[in-house]
């Protein structure tokens, strides 16, 4: 009774504020690409222009552990269950190489430009991390042995740097060459203040915010970059500031703006997020701009990439009288924590955030298993993608995930019929 009340609710809301749905792809039985073959068009829709979101193509992917997205929407990845892992062309959705099982492999990051990192999340057994080729693939990448397990992972938006955090609190700064003949940098190695559980870097690599684990503090640090030396000296990063999180039972998750000027923090108690608090630093000064706590969990939140912008999303229970239901809110504050709009959301509208652009005018959020919208920075509806439904289920396939490029211009769109559909916003 419940989902009939949701499904027609939803029905309702798209009629009354007049979506206009994207071009349905085509069954993920094949690859199917959009008429441009091009590079992604990366120009920003101008706010108050109505956008829709664009089919680019969907592709089978039997198997799947993990995909991604590169920041800049220029490349995509997925790994199967054995460990093999494939880059697809962003254009078009062929494979454009494929590498053998990788033992042990279960987690992946897409660098722009095509590199891809591979690496076994917490596993104390199998300490590295492989970078693949962009054009090669395994066939042409280098192997990095760390000194513990894989806790965290950043790559910079501009494609220079991986920043990879270990269980000995040790940061590795490894460098991504931008050609194939471009020399070769030495990785440098840093020591945290703690055991990196999340770390976020800026776009160029100059700065770097830290959550740790067992010390519950979160901190910014200017890195060490790699060098050309032939024997690089021990690295001494710079630790800009410190907070402390001041009770043992909160654990923090960090992002930053690309341009390094917004740090968010986002803490909750247990393995559902209880209790959720978000607190927005100044990245280069440790100023606390604004916090905001939540009765709820599962919270979630991004700053834009120019940092003005920070979106948030939390569920709670709600009772109505069939019974409790899980709903989600949404909230857009500016980087001084003024209020653009609170709490959207209720029964018929559950939103769950996924992307946002880079100005922050534009959020991507879910709602429910099979519908994505995009609303602005007044909370107005600009946009509506529902997958299409299936003729022989007569159902449309759940969205189990989605992985969103730092400006919120490309989505992809891990599918619950065993596809990966890539979509782009176009003005409508």
């Amino acid at each position: 009774m419940i989902k009939r009340i949701i499904i027609l609710g939803a029905l309702a809301l798209a009629c009354g504020v007049g979506f206009r749905l994207s071009k349905a792809p085509a069954p993920p039985g094949m690859v199917v690409a959009s008429a441009d073959t091009g590079h992604p068009d990366l120009t920003p829709i101008p706010n108050g222009v109505r956008q829709r979101w664009e089919p680019v193509w969907t592709s089978p992917v039997p198997d799947l552990t993990a995909a991604g997205i590169a920041s800049d929407g220029s490349s995509v990845s997925w790994m199967d269950t054995r460990g093999a892992v494939r880059r697809l062309d962003v254009s078009t959705g062929k494979t454009l190489w494929q590498t053998p099982p990788l033992p042990g492999m279960n987690r992946l990051a897409v660098a722009p430009g095509g590199d891809v990192f591979v690496y076994s999340a917490l596993n104390r057994l199998n300490s590295r991390v492989r970078l693949l080729d962009r054009d090669k693939g395994a066939a042409k990448g280098a192997e990095y042995p760390l000194n513990g397990a894989v806790w965290s992972v950043a790559i910079s938006d501009g494609g220079a740097n991986a920043f990879v955090g270990t269980g000995q609190g040790t940061v590795y700064t490894i460098p991504i060459r931008p050609t194939s003949n471009a020399p070769f940098l030495h990785p440098t190695t840093w020591t945290a203040s703690g055991i990196p559980q999340s770390l976020a870097v800026s776009a160029d690599s100059s700065v770097s915010v830290i959550s740790t684990w067992d010390t519950r503090t979160v901190s910014a640090w200017l890195p060490v970059l790699p060098s050309a030396a032939a024997t690089p000296e021990p690295a001494l990063a710079h630790q800009i500031w410190r907070a402390m999180v001041g009770e043992p039972s909160r654990r923090f998750q960090v992002t930053l703006s690309s341009n390094g000027t917004t740090a968010v923090g986002i803490s909750a108690r247990g393995r559902r997020g209880a209790d959720p608090r978000v607190e927005v630093w100044d990245a280069h000064t440790g100023a606390l701009l604004w916090q905001e706590s939540y009765e709820g969990f599962d919270a979630r939140a991004l700053p834009s990439a120019d940092g003005r912008y920070i979106a948030v999303t939390y569920a709670e229970m709600s009772d109505y009288k069939s019974g409790s239901i899980v709903e989600h809110r949404l909230c857009l504050y500016s980087r001084d924590g003024s209020k653009m709009f609170i709490d959207k959301g209720g029964l018929y509208f559950s939103p769950e955030l996924v992307g946002l652009s880079a100005d922050g005018t534009r959020v991507t959020v879910r709602s429910g298993n099979t519908t994505l919208y995009s609303l602005d920075e007044h909370g107005s509806f600009r946009a509506k993608l529902s997958l299409p439904v299936d003729p022989v289920k007569h159902a449309a396939p759940s969205i189990r995930e989605c992985y969103s490029s730092t400006d919120g211009h490309y989505l992809l769109i891990l599918r619950g019929d065993g596809a990966l559909s890539l979509y782009r916003t176009v003005a409508a």
